[in-house]
């Protein structure tokens, strides 16, 4: 997707989101539905500085979300169970710089675990780029190490509590699962 289409797909999922916090009878009525993705889109500047200073050059379909709303908040701040709000492009970080202690509690027992596969599944955590925020001991993560060959990373839901990662050939990908889990009924927000 490119930016326009990314803000069309955004708009419409946060629709759904703000039509079934409206229409549920157990949740507070929403007087003015979420209607906007609420950020301005990330410019090429912002896009080159986070690039530089994290070393690297963003995947395609992340960048251009990015473009399309540089950050995004869960809605009505009530998901449980989803990997937080997105941070903006200035904010993107590697997930060892904020989570030494998370990478800690996995360290040395993961060598036989299912998701372990050529590397150590600690030394792929080290290595993924943080894409969200405040989540519930969860985060949306992108891996580097696996790349495909549109040079997509591969994208991740990472989370505590959950016996393994949820795998995405991308940014992309994952964005548009997690769309259609919410659709059908799985999930509350982004």
């Amino acid at each position: 997707m490119n930016a326009t289409e990314w803000t069309t797909f955004l708009a419409r999922w946060n629709r759904a989101i703000a039509e079934r916090k409206t229409n549920n009878p157990n949740e507070p009525r929403v007087v003015h539905p979420v209607c906007g993705l609420g950020f301005p889109g990330a410019t090429e500047v912002d896009l080159a500085q986070a690039e530089a200073r994290l070393g690297t050059r963003l995947p395609r379909s992340y960048r251009e979300f990015l473009k399309a709303t540089n950050g995004l908040n869960q809605p009505f701040s009530y998901v449980p169970a989803c990997g937080g709000d997105f941070w903006p492009a200035a904010q993107v970080d590697w997930f060892n710089a904020r989570n030494a202690g998370w990478i800690e509690a996995y360290d040395g027992v993961d060598d036989a675990s299912p998701q372990a596969a050529s590397l150590r599944f600690v030394d792929e955590l080290r290595g993924t780029l943080e894409l969200s925020h405040d989540g519930d001991a969860a985060a949306y993560l992108l891996n580097p190490r696996v790349v495909g060959p549109d040079g997509e990373w591969e994208a991740w839901f990472f989370a505590s509590w959950s016996p393994e990662v949820e795998r995405f050939l991308s940014f992309e990908d994952m964005m548009r699962t997690r769309y259609h889990q919410f659709m059908s009924g799985v999930g509350d927000g982004f």
